[in-house]
């Protein structure tokens, strides 16, 4: 991989040890900054991503030909503060998790839906499975690293787990009832949505689709149900085996597998 670490252009000194400590837990070589720009250490290094770290230690990830992005938890702080005043959110009404639930989320991306599911699970377990090795490493670290104002929302973000690993083989290697429900959310892989972050892990994520093998390994590892997120009307939903749940006026529907006995 063509990535190294370096610090913002500020403070150096204090910041490059936590730098180099980060880039060796990260397995990616520290380059010391200088005088000399992030556009400017690409172009002398042939780089194509580069992570920089500031003083308040928060990470910002420079993408040749992208904008520069730092890990922030998406719509899901808006979506517990709905909860949080008996709102209902539509994931978690399809997940039907309660406090005491374990999720697998196949698709972590930069953890928004995690992030509401194990807010909903307080004593379960909420695990991450992400692909590429730099999209893991750069939320696995904003997870443990961004500060927020609700200290439930910052509980949550905490007890995610993050595995970089493809779902197909960790599903293979999973023993069976792993999991109360296993999600799949492939669909900001084809999304049109022009955000930074959404551009970012366009770019490094797999865009194969789901495939027929994972979902029956997925059942298999889910104790009670199977779900996907699609855009409304996919033919997936029928092509996977899922019951689709539709929603009026919405541009994505959920489909369901049951795997609960009784169900």
């Amino acid at each position: 991989m063509n990535v190294m670490m370096t610090t913002a252009s500020r403070n150096q000194q204090e910041i490059e040890p936590g730098a180099k400590k980060l880039s060796l837990e990260w397995g990616i070589p520290f380059v010391s900054r200088h005088k000399t720009s992030v556009l400017g250490l690409m172009e002398q290094y042939q780089m194509e991503d580069i992570f920089v770290l500031d003083h308040q230690l928060n990470i910002k990830w420079y993408k040749k030909g992208h904008e520069p992005i730092k890990y922030h938890p998406g719509m899901s702080i808006i979506r517990i503060k709905r909860l949080k005043i008996g709102k209902h959110d539509p994931m978690i009404d399809f997940l039907n998790i309660g406090p005491t639930s374990n999720l697998l989320d196949c698709t972590l991306g930069m953890a928004s839906d995690a992030i509401v599911s194990q807010f909903v699970a307080t004593s379960g377990k909420v695990v991450g499975l992400e692909s590429e090795k730099l999209l893991a490493l750069f939320t696995k670290r904003g997870l443990q690293t961004y500060q927020s104002e609700d200290d439930d929302i910052k509980q949550a973000m905490r007890k995610i787990e993050v595995i970089c690993s493809n779902y197909e083989d960790y599903l293979k290697d999973s023993p069976n009832d792993s999991f109360d429900v296993v999600y799949f959310d492939p669909m900001f892989r084809r999304t049109v949505d022009s955000s930074s972050s959404i551009q970012h892990m366009k770019s490094r994520c797999c865009n194969s689709p789901l495939s027929i093998e994972s979902v029956e390994h997925a059942k298999r590892v889910a104790r009670k149900k199977v779900i996907l997120k699609e855009t409304s009307r996919s033919r997936e939903f029928s092509r996977l085996g899922f019951t689709e749940i539709y929603r009026s006026n919405a541009s994505f529907s959920y489909g369901v597998i049951d795997v609960e006995v009784g169900c």
